[in-house]
């Protein structure tokens, strides 16, 4: 994965149209991804789904930032639900006092 300049516009763009209910829901489930990958358990942890807005956002616990590629999470997702939007929320430590959160936005 890599970094691209104004990138975080549109990731901002997305959060911001958030609802009250599902911004708890998102911290929720990212301090929980942060949580499990402090354990050096890495997989998905969960999603936050809207189906009326058609979007998926996946909490991802990983080794080092490492991205699961779009086109492997969205066969699973669509399994539930049609979407336009897919943000993967990328957490990992990069040692014992640090973490980032990553992210991924797919729009199709």
């Amino acid at each position: 994965m890599e970094s691209k300049i104004n990138g975080c516009y549109e990731v901002i763009k997305f959060l911001a149209h958030l609802f009250r209910d599902e911004i708890k829901c998102f911290v929720e489930r990212t301090e929980k991804a942060l949580l499990i990958a402090k354990t050096k358990k890495f997989n998905l942890v969960g999603t936050l789904r809207n189906v009326q807005k058609g979007y998926a956002i996946v909490f991802t616990a990983t080794e080092q930032g490492k991205q699961v590629p779009s086109e492997e999470l969205l066969p699973v997702v669509f399994e539930k639900q049609k979407v336009h939007t897919l943000l993967q929320v990328i957490t990992y430590w990069v040692n014992d006092n640090e973490y980032m959160i990553d992210f991924v936005l797919w729009q199709g």
